[in-house]
């Protein structure tokens, strides 16, 4: 723990922040130059909830959340208790080398794209990109349990752009100097009850199926996107959709689906992938606890 403010006006909200301790000493992200950035800040601003910051090293940051939440059960000891309302991750800092900021874990958060949009507002220099999946983060790995909202703000996943002579030196600094601070105001926003995040499971296959929905062929299934690993049940069909046309229900279980074989939502997905608008295939289900073999005809999405 690198220090925390308690929130004012009665306000239960903690604002966890996780930085990191980097290899560099001279990057601009770096711990001694971040706390005396948020400690600036927070001369100058009324904030209303409070502030923990989590100091540790990126391998360690995982667990940022935990620590905090008992820490902050010493030092708040004989007060109403706090709950952590965001966890921002600042480990990616300093590799924004290249003029761009990422949010990542953007779907586990009712409000980070709304975060997303007051920050490019305000950073006209800064490239601001979205990722839904906090999973692509090693930092956001948390406890299923722990209900949340996360975000990890630094260099986008794929950095394209490679450093040369000594001369990007300056560049690589200057960008650093803009991200940390397009961070921060993202930190105040919520300290200052600018923006109000609210929890929600991020559902990777369920936002993978949403994705790929508009370039594979159309089936008009609405499949379980938990499962068991026998097959992936079917909640119902669409109306006038192949699936309704083909004789498909609710509560049947997908087993086979053009010649692969059915065990998880993934392998469904993949499936559906590789066929094509307007060719029959087949389709194998069990329903009421017998196989059964439908021809199916997939048509374009529109």
């Amino acid at each position: 723990m690198a220090g925390w403010l308690p929130p004012t006006g009665g306000d239960e909200r903690i604002v966890v922040v996780a930085a990191p301790i980097p290899t560099d000493a001279e990057s601009a992200v770096n711990v001694s130059a971040l706390i005396e950035l948020i400690d600036r800040r927070l001369r100058t601003k009324d904030a209303g909830a409070g502030l923990f910051v989590s100091v540790g090293y990126p391998d360690d940051l995982p667990h940022s959340v935990a620590t905090a939440e008992s820490a902050l059960k010493i030092v708040n000891k004989g007060n109403p208790p706090l709950r952590v309302a965001a966890f921002v991750d600042f480990a990616a800092l300093g590799k924004a080398k290249t003029g761009e900021l990422a949010l990542v874990g953007a779907g586990t958060g009712t409000a980070w794209r709304e975060l997303a949009e007051r920050i490019a507002a305000r950073h006209l220099r800064l490239n601001i990109t979205l990722e839904d999946d906090p999973a692509i983060v090693n930092e956001l790995t948390l406890k299923p349990s722990a209900e949340v909202p996360v975000i990890a703000l630094g260099a986008p996943r794929v950095v394209l752009r490679p450093l040369g002579d000594a001369d990007d030196d300056d560049v690589v600094r200057s960008h650093q100097v803009d991200a940390t601070a397009a961070a921060l105001d993202g930190v105040f926003d919520i300290v200052n009850h600018k923006i109000d995040i609210q929890f929600q499971r991020y559902d990777a296959a369920a936002a993978k199926a949403a994705a790929s929905a508009a370039s594979r062929p159309y089936l008009g299934t609405i499949p379980e996107y938990k499962g068991d690993g026998t097959g992936v049940k079917l909640t119902g069909v669409r109306d006038g959709s192949p699936a309704q046309k083909a004789g498909l229900q609710a509560n049947d279980l997908i087993v086979q689906l053009g010649g692969k074989s059915i065990k998880t939502v993934e392998e469904y997905l993949q499936a559906l992938e590789v066929l094509k608008a307007g060719e029959e295939t087949t389709v194998v289900i069990k329903r009421d606890g017998n196989e059964q073999t439908f021809k199916i005809t997939p048509a374009a999405k529109h």
